[in-house]
């Protein structure tokens, strides 16, 4: 494999794994829109339907993403280890050097990116929940 389909490869790689990330924020930000027009609407049978599929196709393209960029530093360590001291592919990252993180960094960060906004939509459904509750007899805005 030469130098240029080592890069094209990995940039490849960089495309399809923000591509998953891409899905998953539409889904969260799709989460976000529902609820602002719907959470005060809904019934509690509704409410926890609503929920449990959100949760469940938030943790299945979730896991995904998390697998896709694992895989995506996986394969960036793999060219650096692979690729001359001063070849063409070292614009990959410092590995060499000691100076990049180590892996479990890189896996917590990109789980944080994923479940932080979705802990944070769920935190998002409940207080617009509560604050458009419309009391009896009040005009909803």
């Amino acid at each position: 494999m030469t130098e240029a389909e080592k890069a094209q490869l990995f940039v490849e790689f960089l495309g399809a794994a923000n591509v998953v990330f891409a899905n998953y924020m539409t889904l969260v930000f799709a989460m976000l829109t529902a609820s602002w027009f719907l959470a005060a609407r809904m019934s509690r049978v509704i409410v926890g339907l609503f929920l449990f599929l959100y949760t469940f196709a938030a943790f299945a393209i979730g896991t995904g993403v998390v697998g896709a960029f694992g895989d995506f530093f996986a394969l960036q360590r793999y060219l650096l280890e692979i690729s001359p001291p001063d070849g063409p592919l070292q614009w990959l990252g410092p590995v060499r050097e000691g100076v990049a993180p180590p892996e479990f960094v890189s896996s917590r960060v990109i789980e944080a990116a994923v479940w932080l906004p979705w802990l944070g939509s769920i935190i998002f459904f409940f207080v617009i929940r509560r604050e458009k509750a419309v009391a009896p007899g009040a005009v909803p805005s």
